[in-house]
């Protein structure tokens, strides 16, 4: 079954692009990505494996990402309320009014913030590779060497990666920082290449984190304090998967103090996953876990 796709008007007048897949009578999954990536990070087959348990699912891309609209963040800046609100306003296009969230990286800060804020539109959460938005008490946040070093290895990767218009010249460049991202798993090379030609053919960014981006996720991480009591307000059940060899956000400064933070969240630290999942055998795993913990019923 293809994917069905919209433009989405926003609050602000923008244009949000946004693909479905399944029966909207079904209870519904929400997907939102991570910072400067695609509804395509989602594959087909991913979204195919909740459509086949009933769920009718939901993809888009963010602002400033894919066939969305692109801001001038310069004239007009936006932070993760914003982002928050652009998923309100898809929920409330398709009629949606409890969705259950499946985010990744700073997809996660993006649900965390309406987990919290927006309690009756999420149903449940899932948050993949991702840390907390708000200040975690009584958790030391120190890296061993060993784990900065790998941290540092892999945001160096990311800055020198210096992609050019042509997607031939550009290949290798993403797929060097893709096998770092996606820790000890072997790397799918016709997956990554898929989505890295999706960036380049279907959109406006590259794999590079656009720049609005880098300043929201700034912006969240300077304001820990500021929101400390945030995640404490989650009362939807809550499932946090982190890979242990992830070395973007290692899973001791990122997952384990997120589940500590939200009312009795469940922790999932799955061995050599790393930051994304560009591994069939891995995607087919993550949404196995997820289905089972929607399924579940659970009781706040």
């Amino acid at each position: 079954m293809r994917a069905l796709g919209q433009e989405i008007r926003t609050r602000e007048n923008l244009s949000l692009y946004a693909e479905t897949f399944g029966k909207k009578k079904n209870d519904v999954c929400l997907l939102i990505a991570g910072a400067g990536a695609s509804c395509r990070f989602w594959t087909d087959s991913f979204c195919q494996s909740f459509v086949k348990k009933n769920f009718f699912v939901i993809r888009y891309d963010q602002r400033d990402v894919g066939l969305s609209s692109v801001v001038d963040f310069a004239k007009k800046p936006y932070d993760l309320e914003d982002l928050a609100a652009d998923v309100i306003d898809i929920l409330d296009y398709y009629g949606v009014e409890q969705a259950n969230l499946i985010s990744c990286s700073m997809g996660g800060h993006v649900a965390q913030w309406l987990a919290s804020t927006s309690p009756e539109r999420v149903k449940k959460l899932v948050a993949i590779s991702t840390g907390p938005i708000g200040e975690v008490a009584d958790y030391n946040f120190q890296l061993s060497p060993h784990q900065k070093a790998l941290s540092e290895g892999v945001w160096k990767a990311l800055r020198d990666n210096h992609p050019t218009s042509n997607f031939e010249e550009s290949i290798e460049g993403f797929l060097k920082v893709w096998r770092l991202q996606n820790g000890e798993f072997p790397l799918d090379v016709k997956m990554a290449t898929e989505y890295t030609r999706d960036l380049y053919f279907r959109g406006n960014i590259t794999a590079r984190f656009h720049p609005s981006y880098v300043a929201v996720i700034e912006k969240t991480i300077s304001s820990l304090k500021e929101r400390s009591s945030l995640l404490a307000k989650i009362k939807a059940p809550t499932l946090v998967i982190h890979g242990k060899a992830d070395s973007l956000l290692l899973p001791q400064v990122a997952g384990i103090p997120l589940a500590l933070a939200i009312p009795e969240a469940e922790l999932q630290l799955i061995p050599k996953m790393g930051h994304i999942m560009f591994n069939r055998a891995l995607e087919e795993n993550i949404a196995s876990r997820i289905l089972i913990f929607l399924n579940s019923r659970s009781e706040i």
